[in-house]
C-alpha cells in the first residue's frame, strides 16, 4: 500500500487518517497493518477513512514542506483523527522518529497557524511488538512503548487529544490474530469517546485556502 487520494466529504462527522511511516516494508504483511484494519472495521459509517504510506521523511524538517513532508501536512490538516501505525521494526521506528520531529518542528512555520489547525485533532497509536525470537526484540519493544510517551507529550504541546495506544503481540510466525485481546480491543478502539465535535472540523473552504497557499509557497521554494 502506497498513497491513496483523500475522498474528503465536508458533511461527514469525522475524517480519519491511517498513517504508516514505513515505506519499503510490505505493509499488507505487517501485523500493525492488520490490527489497523480491524480497528477501521469498527468505525461508524459516517466517518471517512483514508490511508497514507509516507515516502521517507528527511531527518531535519525543511522550512517549507515539500515532497513527502508536503503530502503529510496536507493529509494531517484535512483529518480530524490520526491513527499512526508502528510495527516493531528498525526502519519503521527510524521513520517514526522523523515523523515526530516534523510535527514538532512545524510549530515554527510562518505559512500558517499550525497550532491552530492542529488543535483538537485526536491521535492514536496502533502498534505491535516484536514476534518472539526476533533479534533485538527487547530493544524494539522498548522503542515502541517509548513512542506512546512521545505522542502523548506531543499532543500536550499541540493541544491535541491523545486517544491512547492499541498494542498487539504477534506470535512467532508474525500473526497478530492470535492476540485475541488485541483483536477484540481493536473493534471499538477508534470509535471510543469520539462523540464531541472537534475544533479540527473547520470549514472545507478554509482548508482549501491553506492548500492553495502551501502550493504557492512550495512553488517559490523550488
Amino acid at each position: 500500500m502506497r498513497r491513496t487520494l483523500w475522498s474528503f466529504h465536508p458533511t461527514a462527522v469525522r475524517h480519519i487518517l491511517f498513517l504508516h511511516p514505513a515505506p519499503g516494508i510490505d505493509a499488507a504483511e505487517q501485523p500493525a497493518q492488520l490490527l489497523a484494519l480491524l480497528a477501521a472495521g469498527g468505525l461508524p459509517s459516517d466517518w471517512t477513512q483514508n490511508w497514507l504510506t509516507l515516502d521517507p521523511l528527511p531527518a531535519t524538517p525543511a522550512p517549507v514542506p515539500t515532497g513527502a513532508a508536503k503530502t503529510l501536512i496536507e493529509a494531517l490538516l484535512l483529518a480530524t483523527d490520526i491513527a499512526v501505525l508502528l510495527p516493531a521494526q528498525a526502519p519503521a521506528l527510524a521513520q517514526h522518529a522523523h515523523l515526530l520531529a516534523h510535527l514538532r518542528a512545524w510549530q515554527t512555520l510562518s505559512l500558517l497557524d499550525y497550532r491552530g489547525w492542529m488543535r483538537g485533532k485526536r491521535f492514536a497509536l496502533i502498534a505491535t511488538l516484536a514476534p518472539p525470537g526476533v533479534a533485538d526484540a527487547e530493544a524494539l519493544d522498548a522503542a515502541v512503548r517509548d513512542a506512546q510517551t512521545r505522542w502523548q507529550t506531543l499532543c500536550t504541546e499541540l493541544d491535541c487529544e491523545w486517544h491512547g495506544p492499541l498494542l498487539g503481540q504477534p506470535d512467532a510466525q508474525g500473526s497478530v490474530l492470535t492476540d485475541v485481546a488485541a483483536g477484540f480491543a481493536a473493534q471499538g478502539f477508534l470509535a471510543r469517546s469520539a462523540a464531541r465535535p472537534l475544533a479540527a472540523a473547520q470549514a472545507h473552504e478554509a482548508r482549501m485556502a491553506y492548500l492553495a497557499a502551501c502550493a504557492r509557497a512550495c512553488a517559490c521554494a523550488r
